[in-house]
């Protein structure tokens, strides 16, 4: 008879769930290399921000908000209103617009490479190495920015049309919501597409092309598990968010003399979007194993 002791083995969770691997997503964020990329992208739009004719003060606080963008990046929403409805002087602010848009794309493909390779690799690249690469996959970035800008203008042509047609059979009340609300819902396909297909460039080395044809087969594929990850990114996002916003105020109050300078909202701001780069790095693998049964160890190897 065997009396050897037994040896209770124990779980893992992630093996078990691997869906919440998305809740290490904050903790991954809070890297200096990962915080101190976004704060020099935070400070680089909002100064084209505030250099351009159009521009507006921008809101800093900390909201959960419905789309993936964070609150370092309203300006995103605000200048593609502003340039797809024609407003006032929007020819002078698209070169703007246009160029916070780059740099977004950049620092994103960046930032997901080096999470990509920390999480599901257990290696540490090099910054340096990083940037090299996204610079030397500019024709894919290129892709993916004509790609997403040519659907959501292609979707506002269609709301155009829409509307018009509404218009002319005295049907607005009725159709006007419903045709805004499918052009929301689209354009947040295409902005997480979008994002996807950064993650795809950065760690899984494909083109721009691909990787949104695969973040638009993804996320339509699987639009719950989607939802779940952006829904719980963005949960995460606002909690860090509110947590490193107490603690400042309180480091503030007990560490600082009150007439020191004091602006925390880039780094507020770059930590959220840390999040939700991290959050969205974590989702694309998490799909791409739901959808091309790719695991996780197998992906860009």
């Amino acid at each position: 008879m065997n009396h050897d002791p037994q040896v209770l083995g124990r779980v893992n969770l992630l093996r078990v769930f691997p869906n919440l691997r998305i809740m290490v997503a904050p903790i991954s964020a809070m890297r200096f290399r990962t915080i101190g990329c976004l704060m020099v992208l935070s400070v680089i739009c909002g100064q084209l921000d505030s250099r351009s004719p159009v521009s507006r003060p921008l809101s800093m606080s900390v909201e959960l908000l419905p789309l993936p963008v964070t609150d370092g990046v309203q300006w995103m929403s605000r200048g593609a209103i502003l340039i797809l409805n024609q407003g006032p002087r929007w020819t002078e602010h698209l070169p703007y617009y246009a160029a916070q848009i780059v740099g977004l794309v950049v620092m994103a493909t960046v930032v997901c490479r080096l999470t990509g390779s920390r999480l599901f690799r257990g290696e540490g690249s090099s910054l340096l190495e990083c940037f090299r690469f996204t610079f030397r996959s500019w024709r894919s970035l290129l892709q993916v920015l004509t790609i997403g800008t040519c659907l959501i203008v292609l979707c506002r042509i269609l709301l155009w049309f829409v509307l018009s047609l509404a218009s002319a059979f005295n049907v607005s009340s009725v159709i006007a919501p419903t045709g805004v609300l499918i052009f929301i819902i689209l354009s947040m396909v295409v902005v997480v597409a979008m994002g996807l297909a950064c993650v795809a460039i950065g760690y899984d080395e494909c083109s721009g092309a691909e990787g949104v044809s695969r973040g638009l087969s993804y996320v339509l594929s699987r639009p719950g598990l989607a939802l779940f990850m952006l829904a719980t990114t963005a949960v995460l996002s606002w909690v860090l968010g509110l947590l490193a916003s107490v603690v400042l105020h309180s480091g503030r109050l007990h560490l600082v003399p009150s007439r020191t300078p004091w602006d925390d909202s880039v780094l507020l701001s770059s930590l959220q979007l840390g999040v939700w780069l991290c959050g969205l790095t974590i989702a694309y693998v998490r799909l791409r194993e739901e959808v091309d049964g790719v695991p996780e160890p197998e992906v860009s190897r």
